[in-house]
């Protein structure tokens, strides 16, 4: 039997010790098919603790706290097409603190993004923004967004929904309940 493929581990352990992430891939050489696997144990969001204080400096943000995680995998299959590529990934962050520029302000902030495609469907991105507050100079509280995006494989158009969005702002609430954006290729 003539086995032709290729097969990779990762560990990357960077910025003190503070990231580290595990990395898994094989691909078959005869029939094209492979995938990748990935984790990404929850790191924490502090350029001191991460040995990158400059970055403080360079991005204009101090971050303040906060966990970074992820996990997934990608399949892939060639075709006469091309490439056909099936995600299941999911990257969070949790509890982010921080000041951007002096002039604005993120309180236990949250997102999570996860990309999947279901067996020979459209690309799936879902995505959830919250936090507890935003200060500008007017304060935002209670914030919370949740959108599905959805494309072909063949990115031709993208269809976003954000089907729920809402704050609290000067005593009162904005809600919106949809808002749909539909790009598609001219």
């Amino acid at each position: 039997e003539n086995n032709q493929a290729l097969s990779a581990a990762l560990n990357l352990t960077a910025a003190n010790e503070q990231i580290q992430l595990r990395t898994r891939l094989q691909h078959d050489l005869l029939t094209g098919e492979g995938s990748l696997q990935w984790h990404l144990e929850d790191a924490t969001l502090d350029w001191s603790a991460l040995g990158l204080s400059e970055m403080a400096n360079l991005t204009m943000t101090q971050l303040l706290n906060g966990q970074l995680s992820g996990q997934g995998w990608v399949d892939w299959t060639s075709t006469v097409a091309g490439m056909d590529f099936t995600p299941d990934v999911m990257l969070r962050a949790d509890n982010v603190s921080l000041i951007y520029n002096n002039l604005m302000t993120l309180d236990k902030g949250n997102v999570l993004l996860a990309l999947r495609r279901p067996e020979g469907q459209d690309y799936l991105l879902d995505a959830q923004v919250s936090a507890e507050k935003v200060d500008n100079g007017i304060t935002l509280s209670n914030i919370l967004a949740r959108s599905q995006t959805r494309m072909p494989a063949d990115f031709s158009y993208i269809d976003a929904e954000i089907y729920e969005m809402h704050t609290d702002v000067l005593g009162g609430r904005i809600y919106t309940p949809l808002i749909r954006l539909n790009m598609i290729e001219a």
